[in-house]
């Protein structure tokens, strides 16, 4: 009985003070991957998205979670491993000569997170990086299965 007071509470807060929006750097790593995969996959992560409840940044932003109802009926992925890595992103500053990383991680078929090595507000400014005038330098594709 505590355990449902608790998620019910939880459910209010989120859907009073949690969003859903992407930081414009997050933003460019799932337009990135999601320019590297197949039509059919990218309906899935439109649909996927358009679905989530909330996102949450973890560790100062260096994990971006995505999370959705338990109930939610959306299509998912072919890949329906738990913590599956199905790709690595670089983002590029426009001298071309420093570079941020994402892992995009799926869990059991759907979005779950992307993951950066270093806090990402941090490292751009350690670096001089400018979120804004990033750019997709590469995708690494992880899984074939997707």
């Amino acid at each position: 009985m505590i355990e449902f007071v608790l998620n019910r509470i939880a459910q209010v807060w989120n859907s009073l003070f949690a969003n859903k929006k992407l930081l414009p750097y997050e933003r460019l790593v799932l337009d990135g991957w999601r320019a590297s995969i197949p039509e059919k996959s990218r309906l899935i992560l439109d649909t996927q998205l358009d679905a989530a409840r909330f996102v949450q940044r973890q560790a100062a932003g260096a994990k971006v979670c995505f999370y959705f109802r338990k109930s939610l009926d959306v299509p998912l992925f072919q890949a329906t491993d738990p913590d599956l890595h199905v790709a690595t992103v670089l983002l590029q500053s426009p001298d071309g000569f420093k570079t941020l990383q994402a892992k995009v991680f799926l869990h059991k078929g759907r979005l779950f997170s992307i993951e950066f090595p270093k806090r990402p507000e941090r490292y751009m400014q350690q670096h001089h990086m400018q979120a804004h005038t990033l750019r997709v330098a590469g995708v690494e594709k992880n899984s074939t299965i997707i």
